[in-house]
């Protein structure tokens, strides 16, 4: 990994400890807004810079649109995070931060799902000149694309 890339995957590993303090403090069963704003609290007070909600405008066929969409956090100016409570992770999930990732010309994104079985995390780079989104393990090596 690149200098860079090493201090996006600390960062990464930051917010999914910060979220595992979370979970263990309030459990499983919280709608997704009340482990938002814990978590948006703990990276504040560890002094890491977090967007939430942060309203992205649509383009299309290089016209911006009216029509916006948020995302759920943005770290460090520089990581997507979209945050899920549900049993488990799908393709419905990984193609809408692959979407968010595509669509704002970010390279970092996470999906972060307080699920029943604990704090699920998974790291991808997007790929911009091949149109698709690496997975990272918790290391930072790629696993596949």
């Amino acid at each position: 990994m690149q200098v860079a890339d090493s201090i996006i995957n600390d960062l990464i590993n930051k917010i999914y400890f910060l979220s595992k303090d979370v979970l263990e403090y309030y459990h499983y069963g919280l709608q997704e807004s009340a482990y938002q704003a814990a978590l948006i609290w703990e990276l504040n007070h560890a002094r890491i810079k977090t967007d939430f909600e942060q309203l992205f405008h649509q383009w299309y066929k290089n016209n911006r649109l009216e029509k916006a969409f948020r995302i759920d956090l943005v770290v460090a100016d520089s990581i997507i995070v979209e945050l899920k409570t549900k049993e488990e992770l799908t393709s419905e999930h990984r193609l809408q931060l692959f979407n968010y990732l595509r669509l704002v010309n970010m390279s970092w994104g996470v999906l972060l799902n307080f699920s029943p079985h604990g704090v699920e995390i998974e790291r991808y780079h997007y790929d911009a000149a091949h149109n698709q989104m690496i997975l990272f393990d918790r290391f930072g090596n790629s696993v596949f694309s």
